[in-house]
């Protein structure tokens, strides 16, 4: 932890986080009920529970806007896209038959 800030932050998210009332089952860590604590403590439950999970986290159970997958989206469409141009084939220095991208296949 760097400054006030950050004591205030993590202090929240432990709170949200790790407090008596998540054991005590069914612990919304978000709203509309798809991230909550288990009822049942038996370990194949628990899977069972974890399998049902989203594979992409809503936004909201890390205490995000929804606009948060906006920018997350954006992000990663953007570095996609640089990864696609910096793996084009780049103008030869003059030399007569080189070919032109669209001609590569």
């Amino acid at each position: 932890m760097t400054d006030d800030k950050d004591v205030r932050l993590i202090t929240a998210l432990l709170t949200k986080y790790f407090n008596p009332e998540v054991m005590s089952g069914r612990y919304e860590f978000a709203p509309g009920g798809m991230y909550v604590s288990p009822q049942n403590l038996e370990l194949e439950a628990i899977k069972d529970l974890v399998k049902q999970l989203p594979a992409d986290d809503d936004p909201e159970v890390f205490g995000l806007h929804q606009n948060a997958n906006i920018t997350f989206q954006t992000k990663t469409v953007r570095e996609f896209i640089e990864t696609l141009i910096a793996g084009q084939p780049r103008a030869g220095g003059g030399s007569k038959g080189a070919l032109k991208p669209e001609e590569i296949v």
